[in-house]
This record gives C-alpha cells, sequence and structure tokens, in this order.
C-alpha cells in the first residue's frame, strides 16, 4: 500500500489552466476599457449639450478604443468556449438555469454587441453617409447598456472564483473588488495606449478637431484632457489595487483556514513569491504608481501602461493556479487506502485491462 497522502497534495490537479487565466484577463481588459470609455463619452456628451459638435469633445478620440475593447472581449470569448471541450455546444452556456458561467456568456455578448452598435452610430465614417449616423438617441441608448454590461463583467470576473466556496482563497469578498479595480485599471491603461498610438483621422473616427474655445476653457486641448484624465484616474486605482490586494492576502495569511493560509504563504514567501513580489506588486503597480506619480510624459505614457498590463495578467494567473481546495470529510482515509501502483497484487488486472494512473 502506498504512504498515506495529504489531502492538499492530490487536490493541487490544476482543473484550470492558462485559458481560463486569459480569459478572466482580457474579460475584465475589454470591460474596463469599453467602461472608460463610456465615461469619457458622457462627459463628451455633456460638451455637446452646450453647443459643441461632438469633433471638440471628450467623445472625438474614443472610437479606436472602443474597438479594441471589443477585440479584446471577442478573443476571451474564444478561449473560454474552447475551453469548455464541446465548442460546437457553447449555446449551453446561455441556456444553463443554475451555471454562473451563464452571466459571464450573457454580459459578454451584450457588451460586445451594445459596443459596436454604440460605435456604429457615433464613429462610422460620415463620407459613407449611412442612415443610422444620426441616430444619437440609439447610440446613447447602446453606450448606457454597453456601460452597464461591461461593469457587470468586470465584477463578474471575480464573482466567478469568489462564488467557489471550496476554494477558500478564492471565496471572500475581497476576490470581486480586487478584480474589479484591477479591471479598471488595466481598462485606463489601454485606452490611453489607444489614445496616444492612434491618429484620429483614421477611417474609424469622425475627424478630431480641436475647438479654440474649449482650449481656452480647459487650458488644455481636449485630447490632454482625456489622455491626462486617464492617468489621474488610473493612479487611484493602483493605489486602491495595492490596498485591497496587500489586505486579501494579509487576512488569508492570518485566517484560520489551513488550505487559504498555505496559498497566502506560498504568495508571499514560498514558491511563487518571487511572481508575487517582484512581477505584480513591484513591475505591476509600484513602477506604474512611480511612472505617474513622477510626471514624466514618456513614463506615464510607455513604460506604465506595459507594466500594468503585465501585473493584471499575473493577477490572474497566480490566483487560477493557486486553486488549492477545502478538504472533504473521509478524503484523506479515501485516497490512503489506494492501491500503489507498482503493487504485485494489481498490476496483472492493470496490464490486462489497462492501467487508469
Amino acid at each position: 500500500m502506498r504512504n498515506p497522502v495529504a489531502p492538499v497534495n492530490k487536490m493541487s490537479t490544476k482543473f484550470w489552466t492558462w485559458p481560463i487565466a486569459t480569459y478572466l484577463f482580457l474579460g475584465g481588459l475589454g470591460g474596463g476599457t469599453i467602461f472608460m470609455a463610456a465615461i469619457y463619452f458622457f462627459i463628451g456628451l455633456s460638451y455637446e449639450a452646450q453647443g459643441l459638435p461632438i469633433e471638440y469633445g471628450p467623445a472625438a478620440p474614443l472610437g479606436f478604443g472602443i474597438i479594441v475593447g471589443v477585440v479584446m472581449l471577442a478573443l476571451g470569448c474564444l478561449l473560454l468556449i474552447f475551453e469548455l471541450g464541446q465548442p460546437k455546444l457553447f449555446t449551453r452556456a446561455f441556456i444553463a438555469k443554475t451555471a454562473i458561467i451563464k452571466w459571464g456568456a450573457v454580459l459578454l455578448s451584450v457588451a460586445m454587441i451594445c459596443a459596436i452598435l454604440w460605435w456604429a452610430v457615433y464613429y462610422w465614417p460620415p463620407e459613407w453617409n449611412l442612415f443610422w449616423y444620426s441616430w444619437t438617441g440609439f447610440g446613447n441608448l447602446m453606450a448606457v447598456l454597453a456601460m452597464v454590461a461591461s461593469m457587470g463583467l468586470m465584477i463578474y470576473t471575480g464573482i466567478l472564483l469568489s462564488s467557489m466556496k471550496s476554494r477558500p482563497f478564492w471565496n471572500t469578498p475581497a476576490v470581486p473588488i480586487l478584480f474589479t479595480i484591477s479591471a479598471m485599471s488595466t481598462g485606463c491603461v489601454l485606452l490611453s495606449l489607444c489614445l496616444h498610438g492612434a491618429p484620429f483621422d483614421w477611417w474609424m473616427f469622425r475627424t478630431y478637431q480641436e475647438s479654440p474655445l474649449v482650449e481656452m476653457m480647459l487650458g488644455v486641448s481636449m485630447y490632454d484632457y482625456v489622455y491626462d484624465g486617464l492617468h489621474q484616474l488610473d493612479t487611484i486605482l493602483v493605489i486602491a489595487e495595492i490596498i485591497v490586494l496587500l489586505l486579501l492576502v494579509i487576512m488569508q495569511y492570518s485566517s484560520s483556514n489551513v488550505t487559504a493560509k498555505s496559498v497566502a504563504r506560498r504568495w508571499l514567501a514560498g514558491e511563487t513569491k518571487w511572481i508575487f513580489w517582484i512581477g505584480m506588486v513591484l513591475i505591476g503597480l509600484l513602477v506604474p504608481l512611480f511612472c505617474y506619480l513622477s510626471g514624466n510624459e514618456m513614463l506615464a505614457g510607455g513604460l506604465a501602461p506595459v507594466c500594468a498590463l503585465l501585473g493584471g495578467l499575473l493577477l490572474r494567473f497566480l490566483f487560477v493556479y493557486n486553486n488549492d481546495r477545502r478538504g472533504i470529510p473521509g478524503e484523506a482515509k479515501y485516497y490512503d487506502r489506494l492501491p500503489d501502483k507498482d503493487d504485485p497484487i494489481f498490476n496483472p488486472y492493470w496490464e490486462q485491462n489497462g492501467s487508469i494512473y
């Protein structure tokens, strides 16, 4: 008979792998990008209400960011479909009555469809003169729905993990909060990259123009108003993410639950300590915060977004690959009674009928 095996070793099998971790990252990233674009879009509507056309408002340079957000959601959706193992039966995710994944599928679909329709109304090339180009009321409604669905999607990526009671490290309200803050932060930096790297006269934009009146009122151009605002907002989000992350890990480390404590110990001083402290905390959070506070435009616009995106990706991978679950009563006794695969009593049977090991 084999030596007694601790339940935690048997329970460390990774049922979720990199596609799920990447899906959680892309879902939060796409949702955060669309959500942040919607915020500045509605700020732009306030300028339009004052008699300024949209070409002069903050809404003008957001079209590329909306499309990139939709692409992130689509890639995450594809990863999820193929990870489920039966891509042709993906529609079951929409009709499942109790599965929490149903809400993820619905929110993904609503966010992508509404964002595309929102973009089609406000950012379709004007020279094509298509009839829906003047449906601003419909476009506003789609922007609201895309914003709400994106917010729900950011929260859902954390709820998907925290709803699993057998995983004590995941099963805490702090996880949805942390994932939501991280999604908003990565959404800010991706949207800022879209603003920074895309010319406004592309076919997917209305022609962006600067208004001397608006620039005189704000002291900066409208582009700088949006771009700098995203950096300022991300500074607050990074500080909040650091606080929530450290509180979560410290609380789990001091928890009476052995399983949650073992995961927190691995993060703080175990086999994943370098990924946690160097990769996620230092590079993913502290470096972007330093870049924003330094006031250096090159650091804030180039290094900070890359580091923030890396930190968001590492956060999801660390969570998914630390999925130790709480033992079921009697489970250790069951594993202790299993025969060893080289036991001479059982070898002839397994060789004849095919080993299960």
